[in-house]
């Protein structure tokens, strides 16, 4: 009892004394509304507004060298296609939910980080997402995909060498018949899903102030506790799911960055997730990856103007597995590249400052193929599908928009125009059949932002 006391008593000074050089509690409630005329990309018909309200609550605080960050979000939307989520790059919303006596969609969204960082090293846990890679998308760890809880670390080892490290758990939408009794009566039943978990490491090589390398490794694997094996972050994943059994799913990427100056830069990336050497140059081959190639650049005209030009490739092989259960991906949204495998996008995106306006063009030129099961089968057996040969999906959409902040940044004001060109909308890659309505519509769209700090010292 005495030592139950002394543990409370030294928990409770310690936390006091942590707490009385703490700075304050900031809240940032904030509100952002967008409606698009015609709907844009996130519905499929001509001549349908949609609406998106967003509220939300941030809070942060500072403890030394403890920062902690929330984000908790409550959106309702308004004739915007739940089927049109996954060809959205810039929404990654789950657990759509619909109003009594209306189609209009309502989903919740919650964030948070605790962080613990000297100068050579980072702590961090929470549900969070994040993107590894220096292009506008990944191929191997998106911030597309829905947050997830995690914890990681990254440690500046010398000047040249830098590790990342992360294991969290990921959403498999895979039901777990062991738990079908828990959760069902004469009223209603939940579905409980089977655990999907990922563990991944990068390591950056700078090996001059020209050209990085980074090196990254992950792997999906279904478990009921923590693997052990994949708590140690030194060691490769590949060499450890083969002592595993070889059961789990294994990806790895190598990404090279040349920076030509502080203005402009080129990078490729290279994802894999299978390779056989000596089938490499040959029609049936082992060859899944994915790659990336783009280059950024600034003040081209002038000192705030910025420029991407970027293009992605993904095999249909990769991110899917011959078990379900290690498929890359959590709540149906991938872990690399946005819009999946057996897909492509040329991204363009020019953005300049002037006069205190922030004008901002934009083209993404995507194309989708199907992913049935039959594929997924004649993969593991080298079978050859010659790509695009079935079903598939194209859009082309082009906007500009012109951002201001005004009030003191209390209010962020936005007004564009945009043009979607879209053979077979609401595409699903996986259905054995379908057949879109093709589109082609201009929509004007409106944003408005607000946002405020309180801070209680």
């Amino acid at each position: 009892m005495i030592i139950k006391k002394l543990k409370k008593f030294s928990t409770l000074f310690l936390l006091n004394a942590i707490l009385a050089n703490s700075n304050g509690i900031t809240f940032s409630p904030y509100l952002y509304n967008y409606f698009s005329s015609n709907g844009s990309i996130y519905n499929s018909t001509l001549s349908t507004f949609s609406l998106l309200n967003k509220f939300g609550l941030k809070a942060s605080k500072n403890v030394g060298r403890i920062d902690i960050i929330g984000d908790f979000s409550f959106y309702s939307t308004k004739n915007i296609d739940d089927n049109l989520l996954s060809m959205n790059p810039n929404l990654s919303l789950v657990n759509s939910r619909g109003y009594n006596n209306s189609k209009d969609l309502w989903f919740l969204n919650s964030d948070f980080k605790i962080n613990y960082a000297t100068k050579d090293f980072t702590l961090y846990f929470g549900k969070i997402s994040e993107s590894w890679g220096h292009g506008n998308s990944s191929l191997l760890i998106s911030d597309n995909t829905p947050s997830f809880p995690k914890f990681g670390f990254s440690w500046i080892l010398n000047q040249k060498l830098s590790l990342n490290y992360f294991y969290g758990t990921l959403v498999s939408l895979l039901p777990d018949s062991s738990f079908q009794n828990l959760y069902s009566n004469n009223i209603g039943e939940r579905i409980t899903y089977t655990n999907r978990s990922i563990a991944a490491h990068q390591l950056t090589f700078k090996l001059n102030k020209n050209i990085h390398f980074k090196a990254s490794e992950s792997v999906i694997f279904s478990r009921n506790t923590y693997d052990i094996n994949y708590l140690i972050p030194f060691l490769p994943f590949w060499a450890l799911q083969s002592y595993n059994g070889d059961i789990d799913n294994i990806q790895m990427q190598g990404e090279l960055i040349f920076i030509i100056n502080e203005n402009f830069n080129l990078y490729n990336s290279l994802y894999i997730d299978e390779w056989r050497p000596e089938w490499t140059f040959k029609k049936k081959n082992r060859n899944w990856f994915g790659y990336q190639i783009g280059l950024k650049a600034q003040n081209i005209f002038n000192f705030q103007d910025q420029l991407i030009i970027e293009y992605n490739w993904t095999d249909h092989r990769v991110y899917r597995h011959i078990f379900p259960v290690n498929n890359s991906y959590s709540y149906d949204y991938p872990l690399g590249f946005w819009a999946g495998p057996h897909a492509e996008e040329l991204y363009l995106k020019y953005k300049i400052s002037i006069f205190s306006f922030d004008l901002e063009s934009y083209l993404s030129i995507v194309k989708r193929g199907e992913l049935n099961q039959e594929m997924l089968k004649n993969q593991y057996n080298n079978i050859f599908y010659n790509r695009y040969s079935g079903k598939k999906e194209n859009r082309t959409h082009i906007a500009l928009n012109i951002n201001k902040n005004i009030l003191n940044e209390f209010v962020n004001f936005s007004f564009g125009v945009d043009y979607v060109d879209w053979i077979n909308p609401g595409f699903d890659p996986a259905a054995s059949e379908w057949t879109g309505t093709d589109i082609s519509k201009f929509s004007f769209n409106l944003g408005l932002h607000f946002i405020t700090d309180i801070i209680f010292n």
